[in-house]
């Protein structure tokens, strides 16, 4: 199989595509091969690991903690939510039958 005619590019320019993507088609570009995988990765860091929105439950807050606690990652992480909609209050005694 012959390599694909995109990796004769300039990576800068592979770079420069990676970064105007939508977050599906850097997914897939990631995908299609090693070498793009290796050449967009500052793209994907930056696009996936820059904003981090997490749900206060186990599986979230353990993700959260494996970003951390790679430098690559948590060298890019700029601003945190945290999702409590839908979550109930362990201060608010719930009602039944009643819509807020």
């Amino acid at each position: 199989m012959s390599a694909s005619p995109m990796l004769h590019l300039p990576a800068e320019l592979l770079e420069h595509v990676a970064n105007q993507a939508n977050e599906r088609d850097l997914k897939a570009l990631r995908l299609a091969c090693r070498e793009l995988h290796a050449t967009t990765d500052r793209p994907f860091v930056k696009a996936f690991f820059t904003h981090r929105t997490h749900l206060v439950t186990k599986y979230s807050l353990e993700t959260l903690v494996s970003i951390t606690a790679s430098p690559k990652l948590r060298g890019q992480l700029k601003s945190l939510k945290f999702a409590t909609t839908g979550l109930p209050y362990a201060d608010r005694p719930q009602r039944s039958g009643v819509r807020g």
